[in-house]
């Protein structure tokens, strides 16, 4: 059972141009958002592409890990952010058992 030391959430995958108000409108939805950091590259001023967002309750993280997310048309990552020094089996489960796959081209079926 994941507990409250699980509540942020890492976020990846999206292009440099999505602000941090498109991210907080489409992921509100699954709960409140207590915090977010959008990380940027202070050279250009754009986004690198990923953040850390904060949620209220577990049953938030759970829902978003458990669904695919698009923004802006490119689906995003998203993992439970944890420090690597916190043990816990069922984040480790979480974290450890989430494949990442891009660059597949658009005609990939379901058999592929």
């Amino acid at each position: 059972m994941l507990t409250t030391d699980f509540l942020t959430i890492f976020v990846g995958g999206f292009g440099p141009f999505i602000s941090e108000t498109d991210i907080v409108e489409y992921f509100q939805q699954f709960g409140i958002i207590m915090s977010i950091v959008l990380k940027k590259d202070s050279n250009k001023g754009i986004n690198k592409g990923y953040c850390f967002i904060t949620l209220d309750s577990v049953e938030a993280v759970k829902d978003i890990l458990t669904q695919n997310h698009f923004l802006d048309g490119r689906q995003v990552d998203c993992a439970v952010a944890h420090s690597g020094t916190k043990k816990n089996d069922d984040i480790d489960y979480l974290v450890n058992h989430r494949v990442c796959v891009k660059g597949l081209s658009k005609d990939i079926t379901q058999e592929d």
